[in-house]
């Protein structure tokens, strides 16, 4: 796998670790959902790369006392600049670290909003053939969120959002 530049799309589940918010007897988080992304590595040396990536999932937030029993639908979007080595040429296993955003948008009462995020991830590649790879990874954003309801700014909450994926990359 000695190719300049890798083209890889994903498909995975979302995982979060913490509530997304808290606030009086109310508190929520997202449910694990399915993920979709593609991300592009540009390999300066065989085994350092600058990859930049997105994902998108669609889940809802759940949590107790939480709008009258209705589920709300949340759409998420990450991006990610990051750096990755390799610990060899054939770069089989990946590590990563970098800077994202993590975007939100709400279907009812929340407003959304972007947070910057440290980004760190792990990636194991085989090869099919030389130009395509079975790509398996994990990334984890790291990132303070709050929300803003009826003028009301929420305390911050450290966050690691997890995103577990499976796919395919292109190399040429």
């Amino acid at each position: 796998m000695k190719s300049n530049f890798d083209f890889t799309l994903v498909g995975g589940t979302f995982v979060s670790t913490a509530n997304r918010f808290e606030y009086e007897n109310i508190a929520a988080k997202y449910a694990n959902s399915f993920s979709f992304g593609s991300k592009i590595a540009i390999w300066f040396t065989p085994t350092i790369a600058f990859e930049g990536g997105i994902n998108y999932t669609q889940t809802p937030l759940q949590g107790k006392n939480l709008a009258n029993g209705q589920e709300i639908d949340a759409s998420l979007f990450f991006s990610a600049l990051k750096i990755i080595i390799s610990p060899d040429e054939n770069r089989n296993i990946q590590l990563g670290g970098g800077f994202g955003l993590v975007s939100s948008a709400f279907d009812l009462y929340i407003e959304g909003d972007t947070h910057p995020a440290f980004v760190f991830s792990l990636a194991f590649s085989k090869p099919l053939s030389k130009q395509v790879h079975i790509y398996l990874g994990v990334e984890d954003y790291i990132h303070n969120v709050f929300f803003t309801y009826n003028g009301y700014i929420s305390k911050e909450i450290l966050q690691n959002d997890l995103l577990f994926n499976i796919g395919f990359t292109f190399s040429k």
